[in-house]
This record gives C-alpha cells, structure tokens and sequence, in this order.
C-alpha cells in the first residue's frame, strides 16, 4: 500500500492535486490512497509526503521525528533552507508533478514491503517476501500469519489484511491468503498446492481455484 499524504490546507488544492495523483495511478496497478496531513488514518505503508506549504519546515521537522524513511517533495517553488535529506524537486507543472510521482513508485518498489499489525498492544512489522500464507483462526476473530520462521496472532480480519499486500498475495478462500512465491508445485485435477517446505496446502476453494491458476501463470 502506497500512501501519498498531501500537506495542503485549501481543500480546493488538496482536491486538485489528489485528482492528479487519481489520473496518474489509473495507468498502474498498485493499491494507493491519498489524504490529508491533518487527516492521516492508517500508519502502515509506503509512505511519500507531498508539502505545498511555505512554512515547511516545522511540518518536515514533526514527519521526521516519527519516521525518517519516507521521501518528501517539495510541490512549490521555495528555497530550502533544511539539513534533512529532502528530496530537492520542485512542481512547477504537470510534466514535473508526474516525474516526483514516477520515482515515489521507483522508490516504492525498491523498499522491502513490510505489513504492520498489532495484537495485545504490541506492534509487529514483517517482511511481505517472509510470509507464507494467513488464515482465519479457527472459531475466533483473529488471524494468523505464517512467516518462513514464525506465526503471528493478529486482531486484523482477512480482509483489512489483504488491502495491505502486494500482488504477490491471492485469497484462496475466504478465510486464508496464499503468498503464490511459495508454491512449487499446483495440482489443478486435485486442487492442491505443494508450498516449497514440501508442504501440501489444500485451502482452495473451488470458485478461487480459476485466480490462483491465473496468478501462477501470471495472467
């Protein structure tokens, strides 16, 4: 999930840039959101801060304080007077706006894909490439999620979980996701799955079995 985060307080500007992000993320398929600074309701994702504001600097000082891996663009014309690491791209246009876009996605893509949960006020942050599947914890509301090393409890249901993942993830029931990374082997006649521990994974069901074999074939 990509969050781009406009720092902008006319909602008319807000409005104008959130739509311009809107046109340019219809040519991919990335799961993204865009809100306000003020308004900031998930803390999971890739995020990439877009300020428009001339007093900058007090905003960059308190995204800074919380979290120092997000790039953040400076969309007006002012001078930096900063010595954080802020990216020195400046919006004069459309055609510049859509070049700050471009490498918040290259930088997307570059940065290892983490899913954040909490269960029993602790937070825990996993690697997406570590998963192996989720599923619904039987007769409870939690789920687990099974790692390469560890099961995690989780008070997320399936489907809040799945919007947080990338495409490597496909639900194959309605109650378990599937990481297709790590399946060797797909029997389609018996509907089952050889994961690459060689154990066998049979929580398909019959009208998901049709995008989990799309998804192996990478259709």
């Amino acid at each position: 999930m990509i969050n781009y985060i406009i720092v902008e307080d006319d909602m008319i500007s807000f409005q104008r840039i959130k739509d311009f992000i809107d046109n340019y993320m219809m040519n991919y398929d990335y799961n993204y959101k865009v809100q306000p600074y003020q308004e900031i309701i998930d803390d999971t994702g890739f995020k990439v801060y877009y300020i428009s504001k001339k007093d900058y600097l007090d905003i960059v000082d308190d995204i800074r304080s919380k979290n120092w891996i997000s790039p953040i663009f400076l969309i007006k014309p002012v001078k930096v007077e900063s010595n954080y690491n802020i990216s020195d791209i400046f919006v004069y246009n459309k055609v510049t706006f859509k070049k700050t876009l471009s490498i918040s996605l290259n930088m997307y893509n570059s940065h290892p894909k983490q899913l954040s949960f909490s269960y029993k006020n602790t937070l825990y942050v996993v690697y997406l490439n570590d998963i192996i599947y989720i599923e619904k914890e039987y007769d409870s509301k939690n789920c687990l999620i099974y790692t390469k090393s560890n099961k995690y409890v989780t008070n997320s249901s399936i489907n809040r979980i799945m919007k947080k993942l990338d495409s490597s993830f496909v639900k194959t029931s309605r109650s378990t996701i599937l990481n297709i990374n790590y399946i060797k082997q797909y029997n389609i006649r018996e509907n089952t799955a050889i994961l690459k521990d060689e154990s066998t994974y049979n929580s398909i069901s019959k009208s998901r079995k049709q995008n989990l074999i799309n998804k192996i074939r990478n259709v």
